[in-house]
This record gives structure tokens, sequence and C-alpha cells, in this order.
């Protein structure tokens, strides 16, 4: 599952790059909302997995230092890549802003 999942990100990426003309641009949205489905589920599943046999795996007396080391590690990790995602989100997303709003005020909307 791991094998599949470093094959789904770089397919997510070919949905949006070049911005000009995508390699994987089929008029819509449906490629990029599936590959985004597949990954989501597959992170569900993984970490679902993990949390719940992760306590099973350390002496009676561990379990509950367990638990709170795994939910902190978690969640740390949930945060620390959002912050990674938001610097190339936002230095993407700039162009492309600011190419919009000209292109909707040379044409006279507000």
């Amino acid at each position: 599952m791991v094998g599949a999942r470093l094959v789904l990100l770089p397919l997510l990426i070919l949905c949006i790059m070049p911005f000009e003309s995508p390699i994987l641009d089929t008029g819509n949205s449906e490629i990029a909302f599936f590959l985004a489905m597949l990954i989501g589920f597959s992170s569900g599943l993984l970490s679902s997995i993990a949390m719940s046999r992760g306590p099973t795996e350390v002496a009676e007396r561990d379990k509950e230092l367990a638990g709170m080391i795994m939910v902190f590690s978690l969640l740390a990790g949930l945060t620390i890549g959002a912050w990674i995602a938001v610097g190339p989100s936002e230095a993407l997303s700039t162009g492309a802003v600011q190419e919009t709003m000209t292109c909707l005020t040379d044409e006279g909307h507000p």
C-alpha cells in the first residue's frame, strides 16, 4: 500500500502542473478528485491500522504511554505537514491570483 501511495502523489501533481496545460487535464477535476480520494482513503486506513495495532505491540505497563506518544506523533505530523504545504501553495497561487485579477480588471469586471 505504501508503494501505491508513492505513485499517487506524482500523478496528483501532474493534474496541476504545468499550469498552462496540465499533463493529466480532462477539462474538469475528475482525475484529481479521484486521486485525492484514494490518497485520503489510504491515509485514513493506514493511520487507523497503526493507531489500533500500536498499543498491542508494547508491554502492558507501557500501553498508556505508547498511546499518548502515538497521538502526539500523529498530531505533530499533521501540523508539520500542513505548515510545509502552506509555503508551496502560497508560492504557486500568488502568481495565479494576480493573473486572474489582472484579467478581470482588464475586461471591466469588478
